[in-house]
């Protein structure tokens, strides 16, 4: 049973992760701002945030903070984009 949970619970993250990751890529693109450009602003290393992009970095949210504040958003407007709707998970 608790196999069974942290399976869940690792799939659940891999999703939120996901869709996160598609709502900065999002912003970034809306904005017509290059990874190096943002990598340079906010000083994150470019591979980072490719990385947090693709939803394949369980990141730190200062690095999420960093960015909200760099593309002018919040962290609420993240969580509670039309595309990161959080009642998607279990």
């Amino acid at each position: 049973m608790e196999r069974l949970f942290k399976q869940q619970a690792k799939a659940d993250l891999c999703l939120y992760l996901d869709l996160v990751g598609n709502r900065l890529s999002e912003l970034r693109r809306q904005q017509h701002k290059s990874l190096t450009t943002v990598s340079k602003a906010t000083g994150i290393p470019r591979r980072t945030i490719r990385k947090m992009e693709k939803g394949r970095l369980n990141f730190k949210i200062f690095l999420l903070l960093r960015l909200c504040h760099h593309y002018g958003t919040t962290l609420c407007s993240i969580f509670q984009h039309r595309e990161t709707v959080i009642d998607e998970l279990p």
